[in-house]
């Protein structure tokens, strides 16, 4: 199975989307060691009809188009790369007598035959290919108030560069200053390193002195720190330093040091309101009284609403429009776990020590809970988002699966993968280059993919199908949803779509190309249509009608009067106008009574005159009417009210050929 940029992968329920991704997850999962990769014995195949387990699995993975950063990542551990690919396989092997499985993850050295275990693929190489999984199961408390959960986790990995202690930040700075001055000092402009001498002073200078109050102390660290680095941005624009970058890192720091000490400044303010408010002196003299009676008082130090800078970040709520995230509806927080999610990875990405260039990304079921534009409008965004990171040099590889037709509107079908059973395996269908080669071979004409891509568009749901049902128009696109369901048979739960290949000379095209990739049925007007020949092959599902076309087929299997009388129920006034004039014309009782009474009394009138009067002219007005309003909708209405012997004989075979197709 490849993989492109962006891999959407479709099929029916419990065809292998999900078994695909954990086995991507087992070999490349982020963070841990793959000697920690376990197997359960369910997870080895069991064939029923010989009633006997399999003992092995191999996953093997492939990876191509390597860049310079990632030759240079694994030919120093001794990965050939010269081909511009490497493998990664992984064998588990069963093992009865220990009740467990023994696993191998190594690269596959095809340079020799004989020995095909290359280097042990350990946790060093994951960095270079990292793997991220967003399940289906998207639990939004857990991703903002857990500590694990993925809110937190963001915190914490800028905590390391943003939001590190101010001792840390100041380390950091110190740091710095001092690699600036190593290379530049003797050349740099004295305003500069006078300045930048200043902010190392201020900095290695500061220790809390008991002479002053905390609060006081920082105040004044802080409004010197902050005017020397005003200064310095004034003497950055007017001159030209030897390094640009570092100073702006030092600035940088600096202006987050002074950012800390001002947050430290007003936790000190309220710590000491917090600590003078008459409740917790209270309390603090309760617990220090009865303390006292096992520990010696000079030993007892209370602090009650102790304030921490590092724990600010652990109480957080996340709303919208004033709305707690846990009032808004499934669709928007399950959309929000995902964001969340691929916030925290970018952020890892940029924080790491690394220099990563590749990103694979998988989510699974994105539409869930979510409303069809939101579906589309994901997509888009994913699609501009991996844009986006291509121009910062980040190679971000998408992997979705998806049961949404919504989704796959928004996808080229040569990004899809179509997982579908046949004699008990599972198969891989890819709408790529050399699928439509074979088409264009097959059929002779490049020209028949133009149908194919428009189909695609109206009905993206065929590659979710387990069979299609073919018609040639409107009104048989309308019908048979309405016969099937008139004969019991339900379409959506075989997995049977219908769609409209849109007229003359396409049915058959359209036939030859979706039968290579799921069970397809077809039905044509019996026209004398040259242009659409049947298929060759007798045995083949593709059938012409009856008669000349659906209105014939109508007229030939419905009474007359029981259509006439279904044209008034429908529209008395557009559809049902003319018969309804012969009819109070030929039988004088009914030119007084209104239309509902009309159908009311229905099987109690003699139609004889009626019909004898229409009789040669009657069948050729309600050909005129169902051509004249001929549309899909029209045909679902006139259809719904049928009987199972009124449906027309080809289109009950078709139905129960689809069905039988797909059981």
């Amino acid at each position: 199975m490849e993989f492109s940029s962006l891999t959407v992968i479709v099929g029916e329920n419990n065809i292998g989307k999900t078994t695909i991704l954990k086995a991507l997850y087992k070999i490349l999962k982020m963070d841990e060691s793959p000697h920690r990769v376990r197997f359960l014995e369910d997870d080895f195949y069991f064939d029923k009809s010989s009633n006997k387990r399999s003992t092995e699995i191999v996953i093997e993975l492939s990876f191509d188009e390597l860049d310079e950063n990632d030759k240079i990542a694994f030919v120093w551990s001794g990965i050939d790369t010269s081909s511009n690919q490497f493998n990664v396989r992984l064998e588990a092997k069963w093992e009865e007598e220990n009740n467990d499985a023994s696993v191998e993850i190594f690269f596959v050295r095809y340079d020799d035959p004989e020995n095909l275990k290359g280097e042990n693929f350990k946790l060093i190489h994951k960095k270079y290919i990292p793997f991220y999984y967003i399940d289906a199961y998207r639990d939004v408390w857990k991703e903002t108030n857990s500590p694990s959960g993925d809110l937190r986790q963001i915190f914490k990995d800028h905590n390391k560069y943003y939001l590190k202690p101010l001792n840390a930040q100041i380390m950091s700075c110190v740091k710095n200053i001092s690699l600036y001055f190593n290379e530049y000092k003797e050349d740099e402009d004295s305003s500069i390193s006078n300045l930048l001498g200043e902010i190392d002073g201020n900095l290695k200078n500061f220790v809390f002195n008991d002479s002053m109050s905390l609060v006081d102390y920082l105040t004044e660290f802080n409004m010197k720190l902050d005017d020397c680095n005003r200064r310095l941005d004034e003497c950055v624009s007017n001159t030209e330093p030897q390094d640009k970058e570092l100073i702006k890192k030092i600035q940088l720091s600096v202006q987050a040091i002074c950012q800390k000490t001002s947050i430290q400044q007003t936790i000190e303010e309220l710590q000491s309101k917090m600590n003078n408010l008459h409740g917790i002196q209270e309390i603090k003299s309760i617990l220090k009284e009865n303390l006292s009676l096992f520990v010696p008082e000079s030993q007892i130090e209370i602090d009650l609403a102790k304030i921490e800078e590092s724990n600010l970040f652990d109480d957080n709520h996340v709303s919208l429009e004033d709305v707690s995230i846990f009032k808004q509806g499934s669709g928007f927080q399950g959309s929000f776990v995902i964001a969340l999610k691929l916030s925290r990875l970018f952020t890892q990405i940029r924080f790491s020590d690394d220099k990563l260039t590749n990103l694979i990304v998988s989510i699974e079921e994105p539409e869930a809970h979510m409303h069809p534009h939101l579906q589309r409008s994901l997509i888009k965004k994913l699609k501009a988002k991996q844009k986006v990171f291509a121009e910062m040099g980040y190679n971000v590889q998408l992997i979705i699966t998806t049961h949404s037709p919504s989704i796959l509107s928004q996808i080229e079908k040569s990004d899809i993968c179509l997982l579908r059973r046949k004699n008990d395996e599972c198969k891989v269908v890819k709408f790529d280059q050399s699928f439509e080669q074979q088409i264009i071979s097959e059929l002779g004409d490049k020209e028949k993919l133009k149908h194919f891509d428009f189909v695609f568009r109206q009905y993206p749901e065929i590659f979710l199908s387990r069979g299609v049902i073919i018609v040639e128009g409107h009104s048989e696109f309308g019908a048979i949803p309405e016969f099937a369901r008139i004969m019991n048979v339900d379409l959506d739960n075989l997995g049977l779509s219908v769609i409209n290949v849109g007229g003359k000379g396409t049915a058959k095209p359209m036939y030859l190309i979706i039968k290579k990739f799921t069970n397809c049925i077809a039905i044509k007007d019996n026209d004398n249509d040259s242009s659409d020949p049947l298929v060759d092959d007798q045995n083949e599902p593709f059938f012409r009608t009856d008669y000349i076309d659906f209105e014939e087929e109508i007229i030939n299997s419905t009474k007359e009067l029981n259509l006439i009388k279904i044209f008034l129920e429908v529209d008395s006034e557009i559809l049902g106008a003319y018969y309804q004039g012969q009819i109070k014309r030929y039988i004088e009782e009914t030119r007084k009574i209104e239309i509902s009474e009309l159908l009311s009394r229905w099987e109690d009138l003699d139609f004889s005159t009626f019909l004898d009067k229409t009789d040669d002219c009657l069948k050729d007005e309600l050909t005129k009417t169902l051509k004249k309003y001929k549309s899909s909708l029209f045909a679902s209405m006139i259809c719904s009210h049928f009987s199972e012997n009124d449906i027309p004989t080809c289109y009950k075979k078709i139905i129960l050929e689809a069905k039988e197709m797909v059981m």
